[in-house]
């Protein structure tokens, strides 16, 4: 069927996982039709591990057919779509994807709160979204690691900040499920947690330069140099079997090419 938000996106079932098929060209556009519903959306990437936890756990599942847009990370997800039928959705990777969505609301004068990591990542987070993007606001910025009966008092600031975007990044209890679990509190059009987004931005974790990195990304070979070096990368084999096996279930025996 189509995505909730706007008749221009599709919405593809992949082995009961959603998946948007959302090409770069109409990024603005589904974020401006987004902001026109004056409603709190969660956006969510997965990666193959991430999937694969979807497909066997109906709670996760469940939960990702609310988000606004649901996008893939891993050359691993694009293959499975465009060998089961499916037409593969635009690939993303969560740093680059924040850049883009930060790159947006600049232009259209919105603003942001930033949460997660340490206090010192998330200043240099803060940091470097002021450097990079000077028009937009940063209404605000609370590290990720609190104790849990101050959850409830950050939810609420968050809120009379209203920002028009929240990155949730790592050390938040919860992680996908704290944007899940407290949408409706939070009162924010855009949601999005990735850590792996928040550590490349605080520097945390690092990445070759920009072209190199995009590249890599593209073919899917961003995360070769380490998993060849990391003897239990191995131990996954077996779980993509599975996976093939998974998909050509998709193929034959399930609606072919399904749209929702």
């Amino acid at each position: 069927m189509e995505n909730p938000i706007t008749p221009r996106i599709t919405r593809l079932d992949f082995l009961g996982v959603p998946f948007d098929v959302l090409p770069e060209e109409n990024f603005d556009s589904f974020f401006d039709k987004l902001l026109e519903k004056k409603h709190s959306w969660k956006v969510a990437s997965l990666r193959y591990r991430d999937f694969k936890r979807a497909v066997f756990s109906k709670d996760f599942q469940n939960r990702l057919w609310t988000c606004a847009l649901v996008f893939p990370i891993d050359k691993s997800l694009e293959w499975g779509m465009k060998f089961s039928g499916l037409t593969a959705p635009q690939r993303y990777h969560p740093f680059d994807f924040v850049i883009r969505l930060l790159g947006y609301l600049e232009k259209k004068g919105k603003s942001v709160y930033i949460l997660g990591g340490t206090a010192l990542e998330v200043q240099r987070v803060f940091d470097r979204i002021r450097s990079g993007f000077p028009k937009l606001t940063v209404v605000g910025r609370y590290a990720g690691k609190y104790p849990r009966e101050s959850e409830s008092s950050i939810i609420t600031a968050i809120a009379k900040s209203s920002p028009t975007f929240i990155l949730v990044g790592s050390r938040v209890r919860g992680k996908f499920r704290f944007l899940f679990e407290n949408i409706k509190d939070l009162n924010i059009p855009i949601a999005y947690y990735s850590a792996e987004a928040f550590n490349i931005m605080s520097g945390k974790k690092r990445i070759p330069d920009r072209e190199t990195f995009k590249k890599r990304f593209k073919s899917g070979t961003h995360h070769l140099p380490g998993s060849l070096l990391n003897p239990l990368k191995w131990l996954k084999i077996p779980g993509y079997i599975f996976y093939f096996f998974m998909v050509l279930w998709q193929k034959y025996f399930r609606q072919k090419g399904r749209k929702v």
